[in-house]
């Protein structure tokens, strides 16, 4: 939002402050400022002064040798430009000044051996735009040698650029600036004249609203025998600055009150349009040639001001070339309304255009001004281009905001800190244009219709210290905490740990979206519920992720598609079942895919297998203390799974992780042609370890008897789970077993196809004394029967 200093003080009486001081309140206003365009400050040292006589150069046929009078004495100029002649009032620029147009600064010199003591400038070299191209700028007469340039050319107003946050309509117009800044105490707002004035007779355009959800208030005069001219200079000058062009009167003061007020308006030529005007639905097919000379489409959903014929304007939007006002113009129809922020965000997006209308009325304008605008820009078109004005037409009423709100007094305090008095409190909100009832120890706080971003007791908080002043915030020191101590809770020092396993273990992070595409989500489903995004950033992002492995997924195939093969991945997040925090827990997940180990001359390379996944799983549930041994081994993984090469990990009837390989129709979808295994841990599902609080480390155990080893191999059905046997082991032995371990799996010649043969080496660790032979023969005996429970027998 662009606003010209002049323009602000027409409603704020800030003669006493500077330009620096203002920029230094709207940042603290939150309307941080990005640009200012002060031309006193690069053409400020420019002065009047006025050409005596002028000689030709002995030395050059386009030079002449000026005598120049300024303020303080003659100086001696050479110059070139064509119009350089006795008599006329110049720009002076002294040795020592900044040229901006050229970069340069101004010596004293010799200029074909002939003295010169500064320069006589033209428009290009201060950098001031004009159609004056051929030579020196020639000043009125009447300008006093000395005075500023500045001030004489009229060009001496700052013009400050802020950024506006979305949900501050009421800062998109000089006035809701000017508010914001009385209230914070820069100045003094003065008091708005709204015109009043006595119409002769009716308009003979009549309008009416069709949808009123749409379009609630819909206001016009007519204004007949206008003289369509050209603005005048502060209307054209202030638009210019703000990089809109003049058009001509009418049109221009629709665009100063959209500036001045946040209130756009549109004009028609009167004569051009049908006696009935509606604000209304687009009917499908219909089309409209706006003023920007394209040809548009419309949909049901567009709001458009229509006559009985066709469209005339896109409400809010566009006005169409067709019914604009021009210098042959004689009748005019001014429209004011309030349209529907959401209908008007919706078609700007899909026609794709851009107006300052758009802009203002897609965020949310003041729907209690629709008709004091109309008033102000009537009575300017008649100030400006002659004419009378009709009996004020009216449509609808103005929809306003119904909404209190209770603010404890204690509560600002409690919020924000801050100890501010009752009686500032209540005279900050009714500076911004709240209505405050006082209950004591509460205020009843209406709104401003301005301001639709007011929504409940904390955002009128907001608005108190906004105004109070964020600087009068103090600094506190933090409270000293004890180095042994941490702010983190038991299950976020877990997540911390796991998270440095992982990385540990050679596994990179990945940080990706909780969203991802509604199609794709049916495929981690698993019968819970997806949710959907009302207002998703994209479609591609619809739907919240019910699965972690989504993301890392969508990561593994644009690293495959870019040429990396190998790949290892992890993410901690949310998942997201149902719409109570208990059903979105927080799950480790971790994705590989390519060789496990690197292409050399010894060994081949190794593909990532299941075995690969699980002793990662394995090792990280380890780390946080679940007792891993006694975790059983079920293969219902789930569908994204490959059925065969998956399985899940229970301790007792609680899931603690997925792992396995994942299923081709998966990785199709992604679009990844190599293998993937992944695994998840579900860690809200895991109870905490219990952890002894010492410092001390725990007594190291050293062993004076040997150990002793002894191998086995059992014969049993192929569909038995390793898992199994090493259970029955482990029952069999629980004093005396230290460490089990596979070493062979057999199918084939001296077995029967439905057989496999598991061969495994138990270490067995004495501590009181040594085993004699009996003791041991009892302890394989006992292995050997537990085992055959589960219908294995010794090969």
């Amino acid at each position: 939002m662009k606003f010209t200093l002049s323009r602000l003080k027409d409603f704020l009486d800030i003669q006493s402050t500077t330009l620096s001081q203002l920029c230094d309140a709207l940042n603290n206003l939150g309307l941080e400022v990005e640009n200012v365009n002060d031309p006193s400050q690069k053409l400020g040292e420019f002065t009047v002064g006025e050409i005596i006589s002028t000689e030709q150069h002995p030395n050059a046929d386009r030079l002449r040798v000026c005598q120049v009078q300024t303020k303080q004495e003659i100086l001696q100029i050479v110059c070139g430009a064509p119009n350089a002649r006795a008599g006329i009032k110049v720009c002076v620029s002294v040795p020592g000044m900044y040229i901006p147009g050229l970069n340069i600064t101004i010596k004293k010199g010799k200029i074909r051996d002939i003295e010169s003591c500064g320069m006589l400038c033209s428009y290009d070299e201060l950098g001031i735009d004009s159609t004056d191209k051929d030579g020196i700028i020639e000043l009125p007469q009447d300008a006093i040698i000395g005075d500023k340039v500045i001030d004489v050319l009229g060009i001496n107003d700052a013009v400050i650029e802020i950024s506006v946050t979305p949900n501050r309509p009421d800062a998109l117009g000089v006035y809701g600036i000017a508010k914001d800044l009385s209230a914070f105490g820069i100045g003094t707002l003065k008091p708005l004249n709204i015109p009043t004035f006595k119409s002769i007779f009716k308009s003979p355009i009549n309008i009416t609203i069709k949808h009123p959800e749409s379009c609630p208030h819909f206001v016009g005069y007519y204004i007949k025998n206008v003289r369509v001219n050209q603005s005048p200079e502060y209307i054209t000058k202030f638009l210019k600055a703000l990089g809109c062009k003049s058009i001509n009167a009418p049109v221009d003061i629709t665009n100063y009150i959209s500036y001045s007020f946040a209130r756009p308006l549109h004009v028609f030529d009167a004569d051009k349009i049908g006696n009935q005007l509606c604000a209304r639905l687009a009917q499908p097919k219909e089309t409209i040639h706006t003023l920007d000379e394209l040809k548009h489409h419309l949909s049901e959903n567009d709001i458009v001001i229509a006559d009985q014929n066709k469209p005339l304007a896109i409400a809010g939007i566009m006005g169409g070339i067709e019914s604009g006002v021009y210098d042959n113009t004689v009748n005019i129809f001014l429209e004011s309304a309030y349209f529907n922020p959401d209908y008007i965000s919706a078609t700007g997006r899909r026609l794709g255009i851009l107006s300052d209308a758009r802009y203002r009325f897609e965020r949310g304008i003041d729907p209690s001004f629709a008709e004091d605008g109309a008033k102000i820009a009537a009575q300017m078109i008649v100030d400006l281009c002659g004419g009378e004005i009709s009996e004020m037409v009216v449509a609808g009423h103005a929809v306003l905001p119904d909404t209190a709100y209770k603010l404890s007094l204690d509560y600002t305090k409690k919020l924000t800190g801050l100890d501010i008095p009752a009686e500032t409190q209540e005279k900050i909100l009714k500076s911004l244009g709240f209505t405050i009832i006082n209950q004591g120890s509460k205020l009843i706080c209406v709104p401003p219709a301005n301001r639709p971003d007011i929504k409940g007791e904390a955002d009128c908080v907001e608005e108190i210290v906004r105004i109070y002043g964020i600087n009068n915030v103090k600094p506190i020191e933090l409270p000293v905490f004890n180095h042994n101590s941490s702010p983190l809770n038991d299950s976020q020092k877990r997540v911390f740990h796991l998270r440095k396993i992982a990385s540990q273990k050679g596994l990179l992070e990945a940080v990706t979206y909780s969203f991802m595409p509604k199609e794709k989500a049916h495929f981690f489903n698993n019968n819970n519920l997806l949710l959907d995004l009302e207002n998703p950033i994209s479609v591609d992002l619809s739907t919240m992720r019910p699965c972690i492995l989504a993301g890392l997924l969508e990561a593994l195939s644009k690293n495959t598609a870019r040429g990396f093969k190998n790949v290892a991945l992890f993410e901690i997040g949310r998942v997201f079942h149902g719409y109570d925090e208990t059903k979105q827990p927080i799950h480790l997940g971790i994705l590989k895919s390519g060789y496990s180990t690197p292409k050399n001359w010894i060994t081949p390379q190794t593909e990532y297998s299941v075995y690969d996944i699980k002793a990662d799983i394995l090792s990280l549930l380890e780390t946080i203390g679940v007792p891993i041994s006694g975790l059983s081994i079920v293969n219902d993984a789930g569908d994204y799974y490959h059925p065969k090469r998956s399985a899940s990990l229970y301790l007792g009837k609680t899931r603690y992780a997925v792992f396995g390989e994942l299923h081709p129709k998966i990785l199709k979808t992604y679009d990844i042609g190599a293998r993937a295994v992944a695994g998840e841990i579900f860690i809200d599902d895991i109870p905490l370890a219990k952890v002894k609080k010492t410092t001390t480390l725990p007594k190291a155990v050293l062993h004076e008897l040997q150990s002793v080893t002894r191998d086995f191999a059992f014969v049993m059905d192929k569909d038995t789970t390793a898992d199994n046997i090493l259970k029955a082991v482990r029952k069999a032995e629980k004093k005396l077993l230290t460490n089990i371990e596979i070493f062979d799996v057999y199918q084939g010649d001296n077995l029967p196809s439905d057989k496999k043969s598991i061969a495994l080496r138990i270490t067995l660790q004495p501590e009181e004394k040594s085993l004699t032979d009996s003791e041991l023969s009892a302890i394989m005996q006992n292995i050997i029967q537990e085992v055959a429970k589960i219908g294995a027998v010794i090969r």
